[in-house]
């Protein structure tokens, strides 16, 4: 089957979220009579009509890229859960394996992921904000190549929170410097109050100025559709309103067995 016809799914709706799983690929393949060549011309066909579609309507397309993203890479548990909840059991499950795929216990592991998630990628921002860029060696950097570069290749490849669950494992080693550079930083300024260091002018109006520039971003960027899905500050209500709804059902119904 060729790669392209997961590139032409990879840029359609489906029933999840954008980008994912629908069989288009396996589609377009037995539509082309299983031949590569023809399968793969009709792949560059659709992808080139999601591409036009996409570029006649620049805010659904940023809007459908902000929900594709988000899908992937802020489900903190990476659909760990979730798959487990769609696969039928083998076997018996013992009640605190239906608590946690059907119940209360995997919920509660999902909001305990979710901080966990934040930490781990608050860490990494710290890592490049206080670390020097005349200090970084390049090598320290290739675990944040691979990163961008699987955050770039899952634009166009079939979206799944599996796949790119990688990609945050191995930004965990910048996570971990990061907050031993705030811990350094925090002993440092201790050291300087209780030697009686008083910050110079310049200075405060250095950090007054980020903060307020800071603030200023954040409110220009907050109304955009692609800030909202990514960072997702502020959830839609309906959405919020349909997942409370299947954690209860899921809940009353792992309670029922």
């Amino acid at each position: 089957m060729p790669k392209l016809d997961w590139v032409a799914m990879a840029l359609q709706e489906s029933r999840y979220a954008p980008g994912t799983w629908n069989g288009y690929s396996v589609h377009l393949y037995e539509e082309a009579n299983y031949a590569y060549k023809d399968a793969n011309q009709l792949a560059l066909e659709s992808i080139k009509k999601s591409l036009y579609s996409f570029w006649d309507d620049k805010s659904e397309a940023v809007r459908w890229l902000g929900r594709k993203q988000a899908a992937q890479w802020n489900e903190p548990c990476f659909g760990a859960i979730e798959i487990s909840r769609n696969r039928i059991a083998a076997a018996n499950m013992p009640k605190f394996a239906k608590r946690v795929i059907y119940g209360r216990w995997g919920y509660y592991i999902i909001i305990y992921q979710n901080y966990l998630q934040t930490l781990i990628l608050f860490g990494c921002l710290m890592y490049f904000i206080f670390t020097k860029s005349k200090n970084i060696k390049r090598e320290t950097l290739i675990l944040g190549v691979v990163m961008l570069g699987g955050f770039l290749f899952h634009i166009f490849w079939e979206a799944k929170n599996q796949y790119v669950l990688p990609y945050f494992w191995i930004i965990i080693p910048y996570s971990v410097k990061g907050y031993q550079l705030v811990s350094l930083k925090i002993r440092l300024c201790i050291k300087k109050i209780k030697s009686g260091y008083r910050p110079s002018k310049k200075k405060i109006a250095i950090i007054v100025s980020s903060v307020v520039l800071s603030l200023v971003l954040l409110n220009g960027l907050y109304p955009t559709r692609l800030f909202q899905y990514m960072i997702a500050v502020k959830d839609e209500e309906a959405v919020c309103t349909l997942y409370e709804d299947t954690v209860k059902l899921n809940i009353d119904n792992s309670e029922r067995k």
